[in-house]
């Protein structure tokens, strides 16, 4: 019940979105769409400036609803205790699970003989289907702009506001969460540019043939 929730909500995010902007949302869709050749260089810029400003602003809001430091800092990501997971381990789930959903996007919605109707479902399934698997690991990003916005909030908040919580140190805030930063943003970057090249020479109905090292010999 909770997954077949979780998918219902997240495609009703999806379905107001392609109209007007493609429904990216995640810069590591958008990434792959632009290794698969479906955007260009400045879109790939301009949705990446706007993603992670979106990242930015709805962590801002949620800060400004609570108005708590400490029930932003839920929402930052931070792999499980070093004693269940490393690092590195971390950032393969992060790119296994960004890479699934990314070829989700483009079976789904890229792809012209992809079920365009069931896209926004197939989508929200994929993502909800990541979040229950890794939500214990890693808290299931998938997105480096979901996992920056609360990780860049809490820490200017807790610089400026440092009064109000003595107990908590940006130093100490550093080394917890904002150094492992780098797993949510080249994780799904990664997997991201997996899920591109597997759909552009694997699974796209147009899929391009390989290049040939030596060109055939004439008879």
């Amino acid at each position: 019940f909770l997954f077949l929730s979780l998918s219902i909500f997240l495609s009703f995010l999806y379905i107001p979105s392609p109209t007007c902007s493609g429904g990216h949302i995640n810069p590591a869709v958008t990434f792959g769409l632009f290794l698969s050749g479906e955007i260009g260089l400045i879109r790939l810029a301009l949705y990446w400036i706007g993603q992670m400003l979106g990242g930015i602003l709805g962590a801002a809001f949620a800060l400004g609803l609570s108005n708590d430091l400490f029930s932003i800092q839920y929402g930052v990501h931070n792999p499980a205790d070093s004693t269940v997971i490393y690092n590195g381990q971390a950032m393969v789930v992060e790119m296994f699970t960004t890479c699934m959903l990314v070829l989700t996007v483009h079976v789904a919605a890229v792809d012209s003989k992809g079920p365009k109707a069931l896209t926004p479902l197939c989508i929200g399934m994929a993502v909800a289907a990541g979040i229950l698997a890794t939500g214990r690991i890693t808290g299931g990003s998938m997105n480096p702009a979901r996992s920056f916005g609360p990780a860049f909030i809490s820490l200017n908040a807790l610089a400026k506001h440092s009064d109000l919580y003595p107990s908590v140190s940006s130093h100490a805030y550093w080394h917890d969460f904002w150094k492992a930063q780098w797993i949510y943003i080249f994780g799904p970057l990664f997997g991201g540019a997996v899920a591109s090249l597997i759909y552009r020479f694997l699974l796209s109905s147009e899929r391009r043939p390989l290049p040939h090292v030596h060109e055939p010999v004439s008879n």
